[in-house]
């Protein structure tokens, strides 16, 4: 899944490939980041990313993703599986 990278502007969030290098996202201001290397969807999987105005939480609680779960597609918080989108609220500041 590291091929899956790409990032799509969709004016107040961001749908971003699960591959996808922070390094790439970052430029699009989004409510929170991770290490510059690691993939958006690793940082999900193993809630590794830090979040922008100084808010606490986990990061799988903080977005939205399209996921497969048993072979089942879904969407909204992270249950397990696979992860294919992140959906990232984009900071208005």
């Amino acid at each position: 899944m590291t091929g899956l990278k790409g990032v799509e502007d969709l004016g107040d969030r961001l749908r971003v490939l699960a591959g996808t290098p922070w390094r790439d996202v970052i430029r699009y201001s989004p409510e929170l980041f991770g290490n510059l290397d690691f993939s958006v969807g690793g940082s999900v999987f193993f809630g590794d990313a830090g979040f922008g105005f100084n808010e606490f939480g986990l990061i799988r609680d903080r977005v939205e993703i399209e996921g497969y779960l048993n072979g089942i597609k879904y969407t909204g918080k992270y249950n397990g599986g696979i992860i294919y989108t992140v959906y990232i609220k984009k900071e208005l500041k």
